[in-house]
């Protein structure tokens, strides 16, 4: 996702992670969830999660000091209202960020219960690197379900083109009922970014047509 300047990212820490979540014209949510196991030391005394806004670009500055080589990261919050604190070392270099907290923002419900799934694939995400339309595209993406598999058609300024996926190419592939729906390219692109970082893709429309990735 390009992330205009100053945006913000909601943060919940509890006893199981840290959960981000950021938001988009109330139309695109990524969430990105890291578990305490990932961690070589994880430790949360309060009894209920903590919530709270950050501005992400400081974030991402934060992150890129070393510019992408490989460094310890420690993320202290210390207390309520205080900031949040990045220490990242590499050898014996040192750099110490505080990013100051806000009240937090609860994210837009999108409404998605189990009960409402109406079709679920699961497949290599390999499959999936034909769908990247390049950067800045804009146009409609329709995800077509159907017994025998998916079809996935584009049509942007760049151009239009379609994809099958049998249903021989999902590792799990459940649909109840045939459902087409369409949504905007420049939505989706951004969710093509995160899947090369994935071994499988689980593909999910709700009866009311809320697409999840």
């Amino acid at each position: 996702i390009h992330f205009k300047k100053d945006e913000f990212v909601s943060i919940r820490i509890w006893d199981q992670g840290l959960r981000f979540t950021f938001e988009e014209a109330h139309s695109l949510q990524g969430v990105a969830f890291i578990r305490k196991e990932m961690f070589d030391e994880y430790h949360f005394s309060e009894q209920e999660p903590l919530d709270m806004n950050l501005n992400l670009t400081y974030i991402l500055d934060s992150l890129m000091v070393f510019s992408g080589q490989p460094a310890s990261l420690q993320i202290c919050y210390k207390e309520i209202g205080g900031p949040l604190v990045f220490m990242l070392q590499d050898g014996s270099v040192v750099t110490d960020a505080s990013i100051q907290t806000q009240e937090a923002e609860e994210p837009s419900d999108f409404g998605f219960p189990a009960e409402e799934v109406a079709n679920e694939a699961t497949i290599e995400s390999s499959y999936l690197a034909a769908l990247d339309c390049g950067e800045g595209a804009k146009g409609t993406m329709t995800i077509y379900f159907w017994a025998e598999g998916i079809r996935i058609s584009t049509v942007t300024d760049h151009g239009s083109f379609e994809v099958d996926f049998p249903r021989s190419c999902f590792a799990q592939f459940d649909c109840h009922v045939e459902q087409a729906m369409s949504y905007g390219q420049q939505l989706f692109q951004p969710t093509l970014k995160a899947v090369p970082k994935a071994v499988h893709t689980c593909i999910r429309l709700s009866t009311a047509g809320i697409l999840s990735v």
